[in-house]
């Protein structure tokens, strides 16, 4: 039997401990708010995948651990300013959550299994002593499954030449999508700020139906995350240690954050063309978006990937 215990300190003091055995697994997760304990058989997965993944828990607690400090700081600063612990504490907690916030954004291999039906299992969390484990455990399950697939985030692509690559950029989410059309499947790889991963979708779980339709930049409420972020990290700085700023600054960046907001709810009413591809079950499986530099290649991906699809799944 082969053991894996990860603790995530930020998601409610969450254990997780995975045991392998011949031939199943058997995953416990405990936490303040939750308990489960469940078990798959290695027969059934269908896909082994490696990520890199950002915590957002993490991410999460000392985003809003900077927001209350500094909220606190504003509007107690003669109270705090006057108990020099009380005043050295809260500094303290600012400067701890700020570095909480920076780490939050460096990725952690993950790997993650996938079942043949293409629902999520469990993944494990890779470190320099376990590594080879791990290793072992994949062994374990390809003795035991059947076509069973493997996508690595380092190298998630194949050496045959794709009918078509499609490569999008989402800059108001940072985040670059590159896909490439093979026989039987999509292969994508997906980098943003928090994670980067690869996925397969097969062609096999299409129904042929297409989704079309006009989607806006619904970015408004990851913009005011980040204002609300940036006026506490600057609230935070001038009330806990006294950095002074420029009227000048402040009010040039007040004027720059609401012109940020008012342009990414204008943007909102921004709608740009998309089409979906239906699985066999009624939801879109998959996303593509359109402009007049990829409309002509889209359709021409849409007929590729229909022609792919067989003809049993076809509405």
């Amino acid at each position: 039997m082969i053991k894996f215990t990860s603790f995530y300190l930020f998601s409610n003091f969450t254990r997780v401990t995975q045991e392998f055995y011949e031939d199943k697994a058997i995953v416990k997760t405990q936490s303040l708010t939750y308990e489960r304990e469940f078990e798959f058989n290695f027969k059934d997965v269908g896909e082994i995948s490696d990520g890199f993944f950002a915590p957002p828990s993490q991410n999460t607690f000392s985003f809003w651990l900077i927001i209350l400090t500094s909220f606190t700081l504003s509007i107690f600063f003669k109270s705090i300013d006057s108990n020099l612990i009380l005043f050295r504490l809260t500094q303290a907690i600012y400067i701890v959550a700020f570095i909480l916030f920076v780490t939050s954004f460096v990725k952690v291999r993950h790997t993650r299994f996938i079942d043949k039906k293409d629902n999520f299992l469990t993944s494990i969390k890779q470190t320099r002593h376990n590594h080879d484990l791990i290793l072992q455990v994949i062994e374990m399950i390809k003795n035991k499954s059947d076509n069973l697939q493997e996508i690595s985030s380092a190298n998630p692509f194949p050496e045959a030449t794709p009918s078509f690559e499609h490569i999008e950029y989402d800059i108001p989410n940072m985040k670059k999508t590159t896909e490439r059309f093979y026989e039987n499947e999509i292969l994508g790889l997906q980098k943003n700020s928090s994670r980067e991963y690869g996925y397969s979708i097969k062609y096999n779980r299409l129904s042929g139906e297409i989704y079309r339709g006009k989607i806006g930049y619904d970015i408004w409420c990851s913009v005011l995350t980040i204002i609300a972020f940036i006026i506490s990290a600057i609230s935070g700085l001038i009330f806990g240690f006294g950095i002074h700023l420029s009227m000048v600054f402040i009010y040039s960046m007040y004027v720059l954050l609401a012109t940020i907001f008012g342009i990414s709810l204008i943007l909102k009413f921004i709608k740009r063309e998309v089409i979906g591809f239906y699985d066999m079950n009624g939801n879109v499986e998959h996303w593509l978006w359109v402009n007049r530099s990829n409309k002509e290649k889209i359709e021409k991906i849409i007929e590729f990937v229909q022609s792919k699809i067989p003809a049993e799944n076809k509405v």
